[in-house]
C-alpha cells in the first residue's frame, strides 16, 4: 500500500483533474479492488491511499470514490482546525426528537461530512452532519431558542449562500439573517425567558441602530441596551450569560456599561446597567 499526496492547482477543473488523478487505478481484472480505497479531498491537498495492482488491462471498470473513514473530529487545517462554541441542540424543541450537539469554530469536515464551520453530532449514532451549507467565515458563539431554532454568531456574511451579517438563525432546514445584523464580529449569544436573542461584540450598530457592543432581537427588530459597553480600546462583548430572573451578565473588554463605571463585567436588568462588584482585570474573555 503507498500513500500519494497531490497538491493540486487552483482552478476548480483542475483540482477534480488532480482528485481524480490521485485516486485513479489501473485496476486490470481487480476491479473488486477499488472497495478498499479510501481517498480524500481536503481544501488543496488530495490525499489517496492506492493499492498497486497488476495493469495487464487499462480502464477496464470507472474510476469511483469509496466511502472514506472520516477524521476524528473536525478539520481539515493541517495545523489543527478550532471550535470556539458548542451547544445541546433539540431540534423541535419539546417535540420527540432526540437532541444533537452542535459544534461551530473555523473548520470545513466534521467527521466524514463536509461541514462550513458547524456540524451537528448525534450521540445514539456517532454521526456528524452539515447544517445546510454552514458559514463562510468563523463561528464564535451559538445559543438556542425555545421553538428549538439555533442562533450563530461570528465573523460571517453569508449562511447557506444567505445574506447574514456576522449572525444567523437556523431552523432545522434553511438559514435565514436576523434583520440587518450587525456591522461587526459576534461574540457571544444568550436567550432571554421569553425567547428573545441577545448578541454581544465588537460591533457598534445592529439592524441600522446604534448599540455599542451589545443589542436584543426580538424577532422581527434589533435594539440598543442603553448606551451599550465603551472602553479605551476596542471596547467588546465577549461573554453573555442569563440569569433565573431574566437579567444578564456581560463580560469583555470595557470600562463602561451605560453611564456605570463597570470595568470588564456589567449586569443588565431589563431597563438600566450595574457594576458587579470589582473585577481585578479589565479584559474578561
Amino acid at each position: 500500500m503507498s500513500v500519494e499526496f497531490v497538491s493540486p492547482p487552483e482552478s476548480a477543473a483542475a483540482m477534480a483533474a488532480a482528485a481524480t488523478a490521485a485516486t485513479r487505478v489501473d485496476e486490470g481484472p481487480w476491479c473488486g479492488i477499488m472497495d478498499c480505497m479510501r481517498p480524500l479531498v481536503i481544501g488543496k491537498i488530495a490525499l489517496a491511499f492506492s493499492v498497486l495492482v497488476c495493469g495487464s488491462a487499462l480502464a477496464q471498470c470507472a474510476t469511483t470514490w469509496g466511502p472514506g473513514d472520516g477524521i476524528p473530529g473536525v478539520g481539515p487545517d493541517l495545523w489543527g482546525s478550532s471550535v470556539y462554541a458548542i451547544t445541546n441542540w433539540d431540534a423541535d424543541g419539546p417535540g420527540p426528537l432526540p437532541s444533537k450537539v452542535v459544534v461551530a469554530g473555523d473548520f470545513l469536515v466534521a467527521g466524514s461530512a463536509l461541514a462550513n464551520r458547524i456540524a451537528a453530532w448525534d450521540p445514539s449514532t456517532g454521526t456528524w452532519s452539515a447544517l445546510g451549507a454552514g458559514l463562510d467565515g468563523p463561528v464564535w458563539a451559538l445559543t438556542t431558542l425555545p421553538n428549538g431554532d439555533l442562533i450563530a454568531g461570528g465573523a460571517f456574511t453569508t449562511a447557506g449562500g444567505v445574506s447574514a451579517a456576522y449572525v444567523a438563525r437556523w431552523n432545522g432546514n434553511a438559514w435565514s439573517a436576523l434583520g440587518a445584523g450587525t456591522n461587526q464580529l459576534v461574540l457571544a449569544l444568550t436567550t432571554l425567558p421569553n425567547g428573545d436573542v441577545l448578541a454581544g461584540g465588537q460591533f457598534t450598530m445592529a439592524g441600522g441602530i446604534s448599540a455599542n457592543g451589545i443589542a436584543r432581537w426580538n424577532g422581527s427588530a434589533w435594539s440598543a441596551l442603553g448606551a451599550g459597553v465603551t472602553g479605551q480600546w476596542s471596547p467588546a462583548v465577549h461573554c453573555l450569560t442569563t440569569l433565573a430572573n431574566g437579567d444578564v451578565i456581560a463580560g469583555g473588554s470595557f470600562d463602561t456599561a451605560g453611564a456605570v463605571s463597570a470595568s470588564g463585567v456589567a449586569r443588565w436588568d431589563g431597563s438600566s446597567w450595574s457594576a458587579v462588584g470589582r473585577s481585578q482585570w479589565w479584559n474578561i474573555r
